[in-house]
């Protein structure tokens, strides 16, 4: 049993004020809950392992330790709803939450009085590794500096990184944020980034960037049911700026940030200029993104509308 505030309450602040003397203030008391499981390394490997419960509030409300055999119980648990994390107290594996997740996405567990929540069974990591994979931002563009993201790490409190821009495998740059350099046209890149924590460490890469070149700016003339481009690339030549246009329609941009497209057409650009129809748009209001892909010297880019029909 727990010790009680009248009304059911935690605490002091939360307990409602009676008026002395009191009749009918009956306080009843609330049985402990409990949780079980097992915590291991890959292939059963064993670990002094612990499970911690957390509130809402990102606060420790109790837990357990693993025992000789991995598994561990509590039957002291306050009832209530909470998030699991699991973890090796000498730091030879990487934490994680129940469902492996992060703290934000973890998958909540609700004790209640008098029972037990089972099942609760981990294996950890002996390294870091990403629940995001990092991302280069933005387009690579000559004498332009262009930035890496880390990532989304199984650990990240705690953590750092270390960024390595590579063409094929050597290494061009060092550091989150890279310039590309004339030398580099025509390549793609990748950032290689390498995540440690103590005893753990951890590497992942980013997908291959678009090809380096310079900067296109673009400039689209929404006319009727047709779109004209023109297309310059400074030091280019505009007779030398050649590529294709690809139309894609936002449909749905996602919890995640993540966009949803429907491609509505493609052209080519000749001498930094080209046409194409969106003549497919039904009636109404898009947002549509023209995205560039340039040839030779010439890099990639894209821009914006909003297109009423």
């Amino acid at each position: 049993m727990f010790d009680s505030w009248y009304g059911g309450k935690t605490d002091y602040d939360r307990s409602p004020v009676v008026t002395v003397p009191a009749a009918g203030a009956d306080i009843s008391l609330l049985r402990a809950g409990g949780i079980e499981g097992s915590i291991t390394g890959v292939a059963g490997l064993g670990l002094s392992g612990s499970a911690t419960l957390l509130d809402a509030d990102g606060d420790n409300v109790g837990g357990s330790a693993t025992k000789a055999d991995n598994t561990f119980k509590s039957r002291s648990i306050y009832p209530g709803t909470y998030k699991v994390q699991f973890a090796d107290t000498q730091g030879n594996h990487a934490a994680e939450w129940w469902k492996n997740a992060t703290f934000a996405d973890a998958t909540t567990i609700t004790v209640k009085p008098g029972q037990m929540v089972s099942g609760l069974n981990a294996v950890l990591a002996a390294t870091l590794s990403t629940t995001e994979r990092p991302e280069v931002k933005n387009y690579p563009w000559v004498g332009k500096p262009v930035s890496a993201t880390s990532g989304s790490w199984n650990l990240s409190s705690g953590t750092t990184y270390t960024y390595e821009w590579l063409n094929g495998s050597t290494v061009v740059g060092n550091g989150a944020t890279f310039t590309p350099s004339k030398s580099l046209i025509g390549k793609r890149l990748v950032v290689r980034v390498t995540a440690e924590n103590g005893k753990l460490v951890g590497t992942s890469t980013t997908a291959k960037t678009a090809k380096v070149g310079y900067k296109p700016k673009i400039k689209a003339k929404v006319k009727g049911s047709s779109v004209t481009f023109k297309i310059k690339a400074k030091p280019v030549k505009g007779k030398k700026v050649k590529g294709t246009v690809v139309a894609k329609e936002i449909v749905k941009v996602k919890k995640n940030g993540k966009i949803k497209y429907k491609k509505l057409g493609k052209t080519k650009i000749k001498k930094g200029q080209g046409k194409l129809s969106l003549g497919q748009l039904k009636k109404g209001k898009h947002k549509v993104v023209f995205f560039f892909k340039g040839k030779g010297k010439v890099g990639s880019n894209d821009i914006k509308r909003k297109i009423k029909r």
